[in-house]
């Protein structure tokens, strides 16, 4: 029993070091968990928050801590970035790196760009040189062109090396929106430190990079299958089904999977939409009757996990516009609302 018990500590405390969770509200970024800088004024905590404080221009520094995890897991953080980025100021946010001091010739890894050239939010995978990196997920470009950037972003990494990036401009990680979608990159599988990278050019753009909320943590297994949220008409031949998450391509593509009551049946084209991986786009060939409620029923539509839906069904009916013609709609009388005021 002794034995077990050691074995069951051990488990816990590898666990919990693989984990990083960090918000800052010790006051310190020293300790739970301690942070490496290449100068200890290069930052400061200041209201809870990890603050850049170095003054050098132009210049690049950073901040990383121990990091093991790599595959099957999850990083998301806040930043606000006080000031437009441009070229030569932006801040990398690393993922993974085989080497603790980010500011090294040659790093293995991946990191989230924020800023450059195009003012957007990339996933970059870095292979030796740092001018050699290359951009994995490309983001919407623009999304950073002001003056106060506040955003979160999360990076999500499945066992087969599926990268997600999302993004929420509100900065409360309620409102995520995805970026992309990288598949099956296992180019690196291993970490040493995670950490962050700041470039700036000049004064006006020191001590403007507030940091918060780091978490890295593993997946935690998605067994529960998708479901439909809701449906929306968009024709008299296409119905919108939007489900509560990311939806597999093939099986949201497979027309089979979708059947709709009173002889409309399987769809003719089902097709994922683009940017919002949880909606698909239906079109039948027999138009929706006027007034008639209608029944969709959905199987087999499996999200990233593999976890296929049994069976799950929405309803929906088609209300024809009424087409006014004429003397439909008459005024036979308007009623006035004269002012009370006398003029003179």
């Amino acid at each position: 029993m002794r034995f077990l018990n050691t074995i069951i500590a051990l488990l816990i405390a590898t666990y919990s070091f693989a984990q990083v969770s960090e918000n800052f509200t010790d006051g310190d970024f020293t300790n739970n968990p301690s942070w490496i800088v290449n100068s200890s004024t290069d930052f400061t905590v200041t209201a809870g928050q990890l603050k850049s404080a170095n003054t050098t221009t132009p210049g690049n520094f950073y901040i990383s801590t121990s990091s093991v995890l790599a595959n099957n897991c999850t990083w998301e953080f806040y930043v606000n970035m006080q000031f437009n980025p441009s070229s030569a100021n932006y801040v990398d946010v690393y993922l993974t790196s085989d080497q603790a001091n980010l500011q090294s010739a040659n790093i293995n890894g991946y990191f989230v760009r924020l800023g450059g050239t195009l003012d957007e939010i990339c996933l970059f995978k870095r292979a030796g040189a740092l001018s050699g990196s290359s951009k994995v997920i490309d983001g919407v470009d623009g999304i950073m062109n002001i003056s106060n950037n506040i955003v979160k972003v999360k990076v999500t990494r499945t066992s087969a090396n599926d990268f997600t990036l999302e993004r929420d401009i509100t900065g409360t990680g309620s409102s995520y929106f995805t970026e992309g979608i990288l598949i099956n990159d296992g180019t690196f599988t291993t970490s040493n430190s995670s950490g962050i990278y700041i470039q700036q050019s000049t004064g006006s753009f020191v001590a403007k990079h507030i940091f918060d909320d780091f978490i890295i943590a593993p997946l935690v297994a998605d067994v529960t299958p998708p479901s439909i949220v809701s449906n929306s008409i968009i024709s008299t031949t296409q119905l919108d089904v939007l489900f509560n998450e990311a939806v597999q391509l093939g099986t949201a593509q497979t027309l089979s999977n979708y059947n709709v009551d009173n002889g409309l049946g399987n769809p003719t084209v089902a097709t994922r939409d683009a940017s919002n991986l949880a909606l698909v786009h239906l079109i039948f060939a027999i138009p929706f009757a006027n007034s008639v409620v209608n029944t969709l029923t959905v199987t087999n539509v499996e999200d990233a996990s593999a976890n296929a839906i049994t069976t799950a069904t929405t309803s929906f009916t088609f209300i024809s516009p009424v087409v006014l013609g004429y003397k439909d709609l008459i005024i036979n009388e308007i009623m006035a609302a004269p002012s009370t005021a006398i003029n003179t």
